[in-house]
């Protein structure tokens, strides 16, 4: 069996809204990312038609809903605060992509879709410390693939 070629160009990219065309970046100081992907199922008992009180009853499940779920944390840079704080402070959704930054010949390419943040938590453990943030992000929209170019 062949060794695996693994990766390390894992990002979640922020948009910033422009318009025609949206740039997205790094969340500069962020250094730990997570995304979690979710499908929500539903289940019904299925009886066998030919032993009904016989046979256990097996259990016929299927996707009700997907979630997306992020987490981002690191040091407070100055340069993402401005991001950080309109959309702390904002109601709207942000368009993000969660990135496999490798080429469409090794699979690469992203996820991408509206989020809220739902979480931001600034820690400081003490005052010679430097500050550090973590960030808990919700998808707002179903999420989509798009391979790399």
């Amino acid at each position: 069996m062949a060794d695996p070629t693994l990766t390390n160009e894992f990002l979640i990219m922020i948009g910033d809204g422009g318009t025609p065309t949206e740039a997205f970046s790094w969340l500069c100081g962020a250094k730990a990312r997570k995304a979690k992907f979710t499908n929500n199922t539903g289940e019904t008992e299925v009886l066998d038609c030919s032993d009904p009180t016989g046979s256990p009853a097996a259990l016929a499940r299927w996707v009700v809903s997907q979630d997306t779920n992020l987490e981002i944390s690191g040091n407070i840079s100055v340069e993402a605060l401005p991001t950080l704080r309109a959309w702390a402070d904002g109601p709207d959704p942000k368009n993000i992509r969660i990135v496999i930054d490798e080429t469409a010949a090794n699979n690469g390419g992203y996820w991408g879709l509206a989020a809220i943040l739902q979480e931001l938590e600034f820690a400081q453990e003490s005052a010679t410390d430097k500050a550090t943030f973590t960030a808990t992000i919700v998808g707002a929209t179903r999420r989509t693939w798009t391979d790399a170019t």
